[in-house]
């Protein structure tokens, strides 16, 4: 008997123990869950339209965006720009650039919803010096694709990336809080400005040391042996990007001694790339009109293009072309120029004009019709814009708001003035 109630005991007492360790274990698991970031806030309004399969990607977003509101910083991955180039003579020239990683203060974080996007993305103003706002794309299950980059790039603004793919599971707030605000292993730049920027010092300094091994002058024959086996298009593209570059500097508020000095290499690349042309045979591609500021010819087509102002902080093509209508200037016979890029770019399913924009370009189409010389143009960087600008050649062929080209002066004439008699011209179709 004695030996069966120990037994007994024993069983009881080992029963009591799985109970409580069993209960100790779900209270732990309680606690733990609290902590997941899947599971969900009390004031997560938000997710009920969201597709389920995206739920948890979306609940990382609020929570990213909320670690960052309550941190109000962010540790950013260091900054590089490389540029090397080969010389003739074999020798490799190569400039580099660098900044450290460091923590960037953050104001007025929110959710941005993007058309066509379901997921929303982190965005927050920044000081100046760190480019007015950061983007920050949070990646989970979908990579960024090459369409997103596209436009980040247009936009032309800081965009950091959380690759946060191997939380596909669940994480707890405390580890995504060390992650986002100041881990570095799952962040990478997407985009910088500032990289740009200092691709163009470098690209200048590069440019400078190789063209000083040889040709030894930009005015000897082998040298321009060298620029005519370069293939035009390669040359357009860098005088474009360099044009670009050069207006973009516009956007900053801040000019300190490094702008400066950027400024004048990017000036001094666009020159390189016009003399370029030039030899190409197109000698235009240093005319004032051209590239001079941001309200130039092709910094504003740029502009057109890409939907957003190059220069100038504008968000869309029609903000452009209000600023350019608004612009009294004496360069209004350049309008048409840019009617016709607004055509040649307008996507398939732009929204239609607004009011003020088809009265004004019924303005411009009646004064040339008339004959007036407001909007006529010479048209003598038709064939430049062409090259550069292949979508509106048609439209630039086409004629509309060039100046009508004027008879050339008689050549029949004698001594004393008379004026001998014309020869029969023959009919065209």
């Amino acid at each position: 008997m004695i030996t069966r109630s120990a037994t007994q005991l024993l069983s009881a007492s080992l029963h009591y123990c799985d109970r409580t360790l069993q209960d100790q274990a779900q209270e732990k698991a309680r606690q733990l869950a609290a902590g997941l970031v899947d599971l969900v806030p009390p004031d997560a309004d938000f997710l009920d339209p969201t597709d389920p399969k995206f739920r948890h990607e979306t609940l990382l977003h609020f929570e990213v965006k909320k670690i960052l509101s309550e941190s109000r910083e962010i540790r950013v991955p260091k900054l590089q720009a490389r540029v090397s180039k080969l010389a003739k003579n074999g020798k490799d020239v190569t400039r580099q650039w660098e900044r450290p990683s460091q923590v960037i203060p953050l104001q007025d974080i929110q959710l941005e919803r993007m058309s066509g996007r379901v997921i929303p993305d982190v965005i927050a103003k920044v000081a100046p010096e760190h480019g007015h706002t950061l983007l920050i794309e949070v990646t989970v299950t979908n990579q960024i694709s090459d369409e997103r980059l596209g436009r980040i790039q247009v936009m032309n603004v800081p965009t950091l990336e959380i690759n946060l793919s191997f939380c596909g599971g669940l994480i707890t707030r405390h580890d995504l809080k060390k992650l986002v605000v100041q881990g570095l292993e799952t962040k990478r730049w997407i985009h910088h400005p500032e990289v740009f920027l200092q691709e163009t010092i470098l690209a200048g300094q590069v440019d400078a040391v190789v063209t000083s091994m040889g040709p030894a002058n930009q005015n000897t024959a082998e040298y321009r042996q060298h620029v005519l086996a370069t293939p035009l298009s390669e040359i357009a593209e860098d005088y474009l990007n360099s044009v670009f570059s050069l207006a973009e500097y516009d956007r900053e508020e801040v000019i300190d001694d490094r702008l400066r000095e950027a400024k004048a290499v990017a000036k001094n690349y666009v020159q390189l790339n016009a003399q370029k042309l030039a030899i190409h045979g197109y000698p235009n591609a240093n005319h004032e009109q051209l590239i001079g500021h941001r309200y130039s010819i092709i910094p504003r087509i740029l502009s057109i293009k890409f939907g957003r102002g190059v220069g100038y902080r504008l968000d869309s093509t029609m903000a452009v072309m209000n600023a350019i209508r608004q612009t009294n200037d004496r360069n209004s016979y350049n309008h048409s120029l840019y009617l016709i890029a607004e055509k040649a770019y307008r996507p398939a399913d732009a929204q239609p004009h607004p009011t003020w924009y088809t009265y004004w370009v019924d303005c411009i189409k009646e004064s040339i019709k008339s004959g007036e010389s407001t909007y006529a143009r010479d048209g003598k960087l038709d064939r430049l814009l062409s090259l550069l600008f292949p979508e509106m050649a048609a439209g630039l062929a086409h004629g509309f708001g060039k100046k009508q080209a004027r008879s050339e002066p008689d050549l029949h004439t004698t001594i004393q003035g008379f004026k001998a008699p014309r020869q029969a011209k023959p009919n065209t179709v």
